[in-house]
């Protein structure tokens, strides 16, 4: 089993994450699944 201080500091680190994440939308540093996607196909040589 995990000590509380090792979970605690995983909950704390999840929920910087999302913090970020959410402000990277909010000023609109994030892309679309739909191009990250295309981004891939592409670099990849993947078909439609």
């Amino acid at each position: 089993m995990m000590p509380w201080p090792s979970i605690w500091q995983d909950y704390q680190e999840a929920i910087e994450g999302i913090r970020q994440g959410y402000e990277d939308v909010k000023a609109g540093r994030a892309q679309s699944a739909e191009e990250a996607f295309e981004e891939l196909r592409v670099k990849h040589g993947l078909p439609r």
